[in-house]
């Protein structure tokens, strides 16, 4: 069973802040070939996987902290 988007967002994040960004950004991907989670979290999913690729941490509400 696939993970939770939540528990998901959580793992890349933790991913990218420890500097595994390759697997934060490989993660991001898969989900969003997803098509439930792309109708779903799209915006957000596609925002995230930029800020791996750029190697930025996602922080949530720190902005470009």
């Amino acid at each position: 069973k696939a993970r939770e988007p939540e528990e998901m967002a959580e793992m890349l994040a933790a991913y990218a802040e420890a500097g595994r960004f390759g697997k934060a950004v490989e993660c991001q991907k898969k989900a969003l070939a997803d098509p439930e989670f792309a109708k779903l979290y799209g915006g957000l999913g596609r925002d995230r996987l930029k800020r791996y690729e750029a190697k930025k941490p996602y922080r949530e509400g720190r902005g470009d902290l």
